[in-house]
């Protein structure tokens, strides 16, 4: 094992910021959307929210770097990206909406 130089390290622990930029994009997406429809935010949804933004766009990240970063990579990568993380906030803002008792 070998310690790591700091362009390595900084290479390594750079990505985390693409994990904690899309949770809290998801997060604020999911307050939004709960303002725009009137419903009550839970704690629940808001995690789900936060978890979906964070692995799309963490994810999503890396696949366009992936690509070659630049417009190629935005266009082949963005619209997977941009579907899987509404997919996530429906889910989200579907799954925080009270249940009746006994379902």
């Amino acid at each position: 094992m070998r310690v790591l130089n700091k362009e390595e390290l900084h290479q390594v622990s750079g990505g985390v910021w693409n994990f904690i930029g899309g949770a809290a994009a998801g997060l604020v997406q999911y307050g939004v959307y709960n303002y725009r429809h009137d419903k009550a935010a839970t704690l629940s949804g808001a995690i789900t929210a936060m978890a979906f933004g964070a692995v799309t766009s963490g994810f999503g990240s890396f696949g366009i770097t992936a690509c070659g970063g630049g417009i190629i990579g935005n266009l082949i990568w963005r619209p997977k990206i941009m579907a899987a993380n509404s997919i996530g906030q429906a889910i989200a803002a579907n799954y925080s909406e009270d249940k009746p008792e006994g379902n």
